[in-house]
């Protein structure tokens, strides 16, 4: 009997660890929390989709013009949109210069030194609540949270994430909970899972009229840990190996300060910042991402060792946003700066507007990190207001092989009074699948881009970088599919790939590639139009042109203005275009430009299809 005793207590005092952390049910909330199903995200009726341009540096079109949102944060404005002069009637365009932005965020210290990036936070003692059980995960409620849409939670999510980074123990909401979070200058750190399912976060600035400081974000996601002693003296583009092996795996940014690029042009313009790069090297000093720079000095260099992987799963989180008129960011968000870090089946959504708003960083802000992947996500897009500055859902700086995986815009894709959705500055191997959102949008570069299966809306597909694109099995809407930013050049040096694309237009002067460069600017480095474009499976859907105008699409358009016009900083045009099956609704043809004479030294190579011409006649 006595045997049988001990072996019962032995087991009751182990039942904890077997069952495991299951999120309690919370209060039901007092207040009606509002509804945060996300509309039905089927791509839209293509029979009429509504395409008005956006704000990009789409050629001149006979509709309204529409300024779509700009796009803030890091350098994130929107590229220039002046109309290309074409054979048609000419209209002036107004310009509509991207607003200003400050140069991307950085997270890591710009030394050798080792450092942490977590924010100090203010959270209360963090003890582990009185209990008798062996405590195998942590819960909001076990450090006071309510949840009942009303009361402040806040000091205890802090608490509990603080308590489960001490103790490596995973952190779950309760299910069916509200957490209210007011303002607040305390930031809940995640080093370890997080599980949301089944709760709801209600950020409510709305009572914010005027600055208020901090505005921090709200979760800060690290664990990453910086390397010191690590020298790099030079590096040469499309170098692969360094000469030292680091004995581990490391994130590595190189920077020289002698040299600026990305010297904004037109309104907002800058000086540019250093010359950077951001590659993953593995222990035996092999470069696995492409070197797009020749640096002949590096005056800074930042290593962090790639943590082990961490998931956030699931979670409603419903916006009010600020009242304040002005050009000053807001955080308010999860801001990510460890590597390795899934988040999934999330939503977010704004419940509450008013007519002015100042802008925020992305909600889900990535810096400085190595395979992140965003996943299954349901977000809104800010409406643009008259801020100068844009807001985003995503925005990505810094990072290496980032994947955007069935992220979806729960408002709508052609609506232009929006602010894209996402913004990303100097990414490299960056993916973008499954997703149905209102622009993709690379502003200080992207090195190696792929963008599959997806739809893009009104506000385009913009780009400036290196190395590989390719847009393929897609859809798009918008008057010009590649957009290259005016702001920054114009330049894509690499090639790119159109693979199965459905293109809806609106537009009597449509481009399959469309560029602005300004000849008579140093933008820190030589502009290019794509090298080669290689176009396999292209199907034109024109929507409502006027065929006393429409001539049919062209391929290439490269529009620069007199007073833009020089000879110190060449255009560097495109080599060679390849096209196999292009097809249009109207049976118009296709031309490689509209103006004989523009493209003297471009290789022209057409097979497959009937309707594609070298230059379009005279309207």
């Amino acid at each position: 009997m006595k045997k049988f005793l001990s072996l019962t207590l032995a087991v009751l005092m182990l039942l904890p660890l077997i069952v495991g952390c299951t999120p309690t049910p919370a209060p039901v909330p007092e207040t009606d929390a509002p509804e945060t199903n996300a509309p039905e995200t089927d791509a839209p009726e293509t029979d009429a989709p509504e395409t008005d341009a956006p704000e990009t540096d789409a050629p001149e079109t006979e509709a309204p013009e529409t300024d779509a949102p700009e796009t803030d944060a890091p350098e994130t404005d929107a590229p220039e949109t002046d109309a290309p002069e074409t054979d048609a009637p000419e209209t002036d365009a107004p310009e509509t210069d991207a607003p200003e932005t400050d140069a991307p965020e950085t997270d890591a210290p710009e030394t050798d030194a080792p450092e942490t990036d977590a924010p100090e936070t203010a959270a209360p003692e963090t003890d582990a609540p009185e209990t008798e059980e062996v405590i195998n995960c942590v819960r909001y409620s076990d450090f006071g949270a309510v949840g009942d849409g009303v009361t402040d939670d806040w000091d205890a999510i802090v608490a509990a994430h603080d308590y489960a980074n001490k103790n490596n123990l995973p952190v779950f909401a309760d299910e069916g909970a509200t957490y209210y979070i007011g303002i607040t200058d305390k930031v809940a750190t995640i080093r370890t899972n997080t599980t949301w399912t089944g709760a709801t976060f209600i950020v409510d600035d709305s009572e914010i009229i005027a600055w208020q400081t901090p505005m921090n974000m709200l979760f800060h996601v690290d664990g990453d840990e910086y390397v010191s002693g690590i020298k790099i003296t030079s590096l040469k583009k499309g170098q692969k190996k360094l000469d030292f092996a680091p004995g581990e795996k490391l994130l590595i940014t190189v920077e020289n300060n002698n040299v600026y690029q990305y010297k904004r042009k037109f309104q907002h313009a800058n000086d540019g910042i250093p010359m950077s790069d951001t590659f993953i090297v593995d222990e035996n000093g092999n470069i696995l991402n492409d070197i797009i720079w020749d640096f002949d000095k590096i005056t800074s260099v930042k290593a962090k060792r790639i943590g082990e992987p961490l998931v956030i799963d699931g979670g409603t989180f419903l916006f009010k946003v600020n009242r304040h008129e002005s050009e000053s960011y807001y955080s308010r968000n999860i801001k990510v700066i460890r590597s390795n870090t899934t988040i999934q089946n999330l939503t977010m959504k704004i419940i509450d507007e008013g007519d002015v708003c100042s802008p925020y960083m992305g909600f889900i802000t990535v810096i400085e990190t190595a395979n992140v992947t965003l996943k299954n996500l349901k977000l809104d897009a800010y409406s643009s207001f008259d801020v100068g500055f844009g807001t985003y859902a995503m925005q990505i700086n810094y990072s290496v092989n980032t994947t955007l995986d069935g992220v979806v815009q729960t408002n709508d894709i052609r609506d232009t009074s929006r602010w894209g959705v996402m913004n990303t500055n100097f990414c490299k191997d960056f993916v973008v699948k499954n997703c149905y959102i209102n622009r993709y949008d690379s502003h200080m570069g992207v090195a190696n881009c792929t963008i599959e299966n997806s739809t893009i809306g009104s506000n385009g597909v913009n780009i400036i970088g290196h190395g590989k694109f390719i847009l393929k099995d897609s859809t798009v809407y918008n008057d010009c599919l590649l957009i290259l930013r005016a702001d920054y050049g114009a330049t894509w040096d690499g090639d790119v790939y159109i693979e199965n694309v459905d293109w809806y237009y609106d537009s009597n002067y449509p481009a399959v590639v469309y560029a602005r460069n300004a000849s008579d600017h140093d933008f820190g480095y030589t502009c290019y139009q794509p090298r080669n474009i290689y176009i396999d499976g292209l199907h034109v859907h024109e929507m409502n042109v006027d065929p006393s105008k429409y001539a049919g699409p062209r391929i290439l358009c490269y529009y620069i203005r007199d007073e833009e016009q020089g000879t110190e900083f060449p255009y560097v045009l495109t080599e060679k275009v390849v096209i196999n099956n292009l097809t249009t609704d109207s049976g118009k043809p296709a031309y490689l430009s509209f103006n004989e004479g523009d493209y003297p030294d471009t290789v022209w190579e057409v097979t497959n299809s009937d309707l594609v011409y070298e230059y379009a006649p005279k309207p």
